[in-house]
């Protein structure tokens, strides 16, 4: 029950804070890189934008996760894996 509660509550504060405005930045950064990728025609571009930016935010956990280390840097995987992925999308 805790879990559900907290969830809820987060949703609630996210939504709250999502009306004041405070995701603005984030969604047109998403939405001008999804404008670059699809001038391109690539397939599913809000969802590869979102997750590029994603990770780009959450990389200092990306580490942990990953097979990243001191000489592969989650930089360099997201800047390889994308441009692998737009590529062979076209």
């Amino acid at each position: 029950m805790t879990v559900i509660n907290e969830k809820s509550h987060s949703k609630q504060e996210e939504d709250t804070d999502n009306k004041e405005g405070l995701f603005k930045l984030y969604k047109e950064v998403l939405k001008r890189f999804t404008q670059i990728m699809n001038n391109n025609t690539y397939q599913q571009t809000s969802t590869k934008a979102r997750t590029v930016i994603e990770g780009q935010l959450k990389k200092h956990h990306f580490k942990s996760l990953t097979d990243c280390n001191n000489s592969l840097y989650p930089t360099s995987f997201f800047h390889n894996s994308t441009l692998n992925t737009l590529i062979n999308d076209r």
